[in-house]
């Protein structure tokens, strides 16, 4: 599972979020993550699929938890993201 925050934060995203856990407005889900993280990501993999769009407070994240996925955004396209001491890698649950 890989954690990631996108390279440019809005509010409004250029694109569709992918489906998430809708949270609350203006904190997102960060609430429920600061409670049960583990359950809580798991679950969104569970519920949504390989790619959980997150939103934490005014901030978008992505959740990757397909190793394609991964693999494609920290070493194929690496240079469109931004090094951030925020990306987590783990194992597929």
């Amino acid at each position: 599972m890989a954690w990631m925050r996108m390279p440019l934060f809005t509010s409004c995203p250029r694109y569709p979020l992918p489906p998430g856990p809708a949270g609350y407005p203006l904190v997102g889900i960060l609430p429920s993550l600061r409670r049960h993280s583990l359950y809580v990501l798991t679950d969104a993999v569970r519920q949504y699929g390989d790619v959980v769009g997150l939103r934490l407070g005014p901030r978008l994240a992505y959740l990757l938890s397909h190793p394609a996925h991964i693999a494609y955004v920290l070493q194929t396209q690496q240079r469109y993201y931004r090094h951030s001491p925020l990306v987590i890698t783990g194992c597929k649950f």
